[in-house]
């Protein structure tokens, strides 16, 4: 008898989750206008409008987010709220003359405070370089269970570049270690999970861009095997002893070598000197993606093309990494901040942006 009806249990469960419904992709704008979050749906559509549809898939993620702990923690025991202004509708499919953006959100502040600097300035600096673009938030596909990997492939194949943002520090068990140096408060594992995933996926399709800036760069680097240093400037037995002695923290510029097959050397102005290709960037950082790169068997192909090296006797070892392309152009990373170099003398800022947005454009149905 118990054996029949953990038989009959199994079999009902799998009916249900063979007749769940697909997963739909909805936009809510939270302000009315301007950032515009895809939210996914696994409900039944019925015959209710579009609008109560996502409006009722938008609460089925802000209850998700709230009753989740980890997530609740990093908004500092608030809520996640929902304005009355906010408008609601199905994601369009239809293809635009744009190349799409998706941007990720990993702080709350950037998708729940109105005019917040990182994601308004983002999205409107690659909205006036050309780009059409839409933002993931925190732990998108929360609210959908086993669902999932649907709504990220819905991702993979709506957009044709993903764009991960600069931000706190990453878990290190996504690399396969413990915490030392890198900042505990900071650290957030269910934010984590979901973004490393939809990195991970986004990348693995190879069907648009990827790039990331800064935490992105390092995340991205976690999804292709690789490690990173918790501390550039601490030693440990994960990181060099003294790595560096290079400010790279609160903004500061410094010096990185280019390679001359690099895409950076298109996209902005480059020095030589002393025989070398220097571009100047600035820096928020202090952990970095762990020099050399490790390749593994169905990852992507990396290379690093631009580095900080600010102890030529030190070596390798001493190299912090900048700049990683794969060789298909489809993974394009960077420790520095892009967003923030419009005021460097070259306008390096805006050239990056605008050829970050015209190589997406270009490797569209390639």
């Amino acid at each position: 008898m118990l054996k029949f009806q953990i038989c009959f249990l199994i079999f009902t469960s799998f009916i249900r989750l063979s007749q769940a419904s697909p997963v739909t992709a909805c936009l809510w704008q939270p302000y009315g206008q301007g950032l515009r979050l895809v939210i996914p749906s696994n409900l039944e559509k019925k015959s209710q409008s579009d609008f109560d549809y996502c409006k009722t898939a938008v609460q089925k993620y802000v209850d998700a987010v709230n009753a989740e702990s980890d997530l609740r923690n990093m908004m500092g025991g608030r809520t996640l709220p929902i304005s009355s202004s906010s408008k609601y509708s199905i994601m369009p499919t239809k293809v635009s003359a744009r190349p799409r953006f998706i941007i990720l959100a990993n702080e709350f502040n950037q998708i729940s405070v109105p005019g917040e600097f990182v994601m308004s300035t983002i999205m409107k600096q690659f909205y006036d370089g050309g780009a059409d673009a839409y933002a993931l938030p925190v732990a998108a596909d929360i609210s959908i269970g086993n669902q999932g990997a649907e709504f990220r492939k819905i991702i993979s194949g709506s957009f044709d570049a993903m764009l991960a943002l600069g931000g706190e520090d990453i878990n290190p068990a996504l690399y396969g270690q413990s915490i030392t140096n890198a900042n505990p408060a900071d650290i957030h594992k269910t934010r984590d999970a979901h973004e490393s995933a939809f990195q991970r996926d986004y990348i693995s399709q190879s069907r648009g861009v990827f790039y990331g800036i800064c935490r992105g760069h390092q995340m991205a680097a976690t999804t292709q095997g690789q490690k990173l240093y918790q501390d550039i400037y601490v030693g440990d037995r994960y990181t060099p002893t003294g790595h560096t002695t290079t400010p790279h923290g609160q903004g500061a510029w410094h010096a990185i070598e280019v390679s001359n097959d690099s895409i950076f050397t298109k996209w902005a102005v480059t020095e030589i000197k002393n025989g070398k290709r220097i571009m100047w960037v600035n820096s928020f950082h202090h952990e970095a993606v762990a020099y050399p790169l490790t390749m593994r068997a169905g990852l992507k192909n990396l290379k690093v093309t631009g580095f900080e090296q600010d102890d030529a006797s030190g070596g390798d070892s001493r190299k912090i990494i900048e700049i990683i392309e794969s060789t298909d152009g489809r993974y394009i990373t960077m420790q520095f901040h892009p967003e923030g170099m419009d005021q460097d003398m070259h306008g390096n800022g805006n050239r990056i942006r605008r050829g970050m947005i015209d190589h997406a454009a270009r490797m569209r149905g390639r």
